[in-house]
């Protein structure tokens, strides 16, 4: 049975005037849908877009894009479906014509997507009042690589801050992990705490400040018999007294017994200083280690130096700064 409005049939659907079309069909299936055409030439075939399709089992569609159901499957269309099982809601974009799960874009023009709030303040704003708020990602798969769970924290530019706060309402990043030109910055109670650098370096306490902290490094490096440039220190002033620690490894090369050294002292950007004092070095030319230490000032800047006494050995050192000094440099 059908109920049109602008139309006519010979066998073909037809407009009967010069204007837009519609149609009501009931099908013996029990399959009702409602059919739109736009503005024709009266005597021209229709070619009806459905609207609206009610089946038999309570399924509905909008234009064939938009699916609402209880637990029944639709048998055909492309488009968003919202369904039931048992006690679940769910919503997923599903082409039912080829069997494929399409993907479902929220807010691709833009604006702010809320889960318990209806005053989303970001892009995804999860609010669950009084209630424990938590966000899972899992995998269920097993076996092999390829199986992880991963959270993707992006910029666009290679200079551009992600951060992760942990912090409460009113104060957002008190407790913050975040990353900046490839360094990564640990905050606590409101305040930086430590420093990744992108060589590696850690720097402990705030890292935008030159005073009173610690930085703890690894360097490796080819080294012969002549004093090599190994790293440098930046003082901020040429009075401030910095103390060092340095301990050398490395493998057995030219006969002699593995590449090992301890050196700490205390140094500063002046020769004038009385302060400027070798702790101690087992690394004492000529020593069993066989590697010697030494070091250069060219302004505020200290530059550490090292050489074996025979050939060349790859020598890697755990480096340890303690007082006031901005830079360290590995070179």
């Amino acid at each position: 049975m059908c109920i049109r409005d602008s139309v006519y049939t010979d066998g073909t659907e037809k407009y009967i005037q010069n204007d837009a079309a519609c149609k009501i069909r009931l099908t013996d299936a029990g399959l009702m849908d409602f059919r739109v055409a736009g503005a024709g030439t009266a005597g021209n075939a229709i070619s009806f877009t459905t609207a609206l399709a009610i089946e038999a089992t309570g399924n509905t569609f909008v234009g064939k894009g938009f699916a609402v159901r209880g637990t029944q499957v639709p048998s055909y269309g492309s488009g968003i479906e919202m369904h039931q099982s048992g006690n679940d809601m769910h919503i997923y974009a599903y082409d039912r014509d080829n069997s494929a799960v399409k993907d479902l874009t929220l807010q691709n023009p833009g604006g702010n997507v809320g889960i318990g709030t209806t005053s989303p303040a970001s892009r995804l704003h999860i609010e669950s009042g009084n209630a424990h708020n938590k966000i899972s990602v899992t995998s269920t798969a097993s076996g092999g690589t390829g199986y992880d769970a991963a959270i993707d924290l992006l910029g666009s530019a290679s200079n551009s801050e992600v951060q992760l706060n942990m912090g409460i309402n009113g104060d957002a990043d008190r407790e913050q992990i975040k990353t900046y030109q490839s360094a990564m910055t640990f905050r606590t109670n409101n305040a930086s705490r430590m420093l990744i650098k992108s060589n590696g370096g850690i720097q402990q306490q705030d890292p935008t400040s030159t005073s009173s902290r610690k930085e703890e490094i690894f360097h490796y490096k080819n080294v012969g018999t002549s004093f090599t440039d190994y790293f440098s220190v930046d003082l901020p002033s040429a009075h401030t007294a910095v103390f060092y620690e340095i301990i050398t490894f490395g493998g057995d090369w030219s006969g002699h017994s593995a590449a090992r050294s301890y050196y700490k002292g205390f140094m500063s950007g002046t020769t004038g200083y009385s302060g400027n004092n070798e702790i101690e070095n087992s690394g004492a030319y000529g020593a069993g280690s066989h590697i010697d230490w030494n070091y250069t000032r060219s302004g505020s800047t200290v530059t550490f130096q090292t050489k074996v006494y025979t050939g060349t050995a790859g020598l890697a050192a755990y480096i340890r700064i303690i007082g006031s000094f901005g830079n360290i440099t590995l070179l």
